[in-house]
């Protein structure tokens, strides 16, 4: 009985440290995704948003230049370069009842990796 006690008393920790994570963790290089953020459409007059993240992908539907949306997460995609600069990311954004993506080169500054988290 003791030993079943004991056994018990000395278990009961591991159990706890085996606990699954936090679902609301995206554990992609630290960076934790955080729902709707709100960035705009900048550098273009109008910005395709497309099914997934490459040129290649069906267009959904076409933001207008400075329109606000509410963007999700970053996915790492087809490379789009724009005026020297490379980019790889592919901002998930909101439109309606649907999801599509919109190249990084045409949301503003507050749609970072670091804000917005991986897909």
């Amino acid at each position: 009985m003791r030993i079943t006690t004991l056994l018990t008393a000395s278990l009961l920790p591991a159990g706890l440290l085996a606990a699954p994570a936090d679902k609301s963790i995206d554990p992609h290089d630290g960076y934790v995704r955080r729902e709707g953020l709100s960035c705009a459409i900048v550098n273009a007059s109008a910005a395709n948003c497309r099914s997934g993240p490459g040129t290649k992908y069906k267009v959904v539907t076409t933001l207008q230049g400075k329109t606000v949306g509410s963007f999700m997460c970053v996915k790492t995609g087809e490379c789009v370069t724009d005026s020297g600069n490379v980019n790889c990311g592919w901002h998930q954004v909101a439109v309606g009842d649907k999801t599509c993506y919109v190249s990084g080169h045409y949301t503003d500054e507050n749609c970072t990796l670091a804000n917005l988290g991986r897909c």
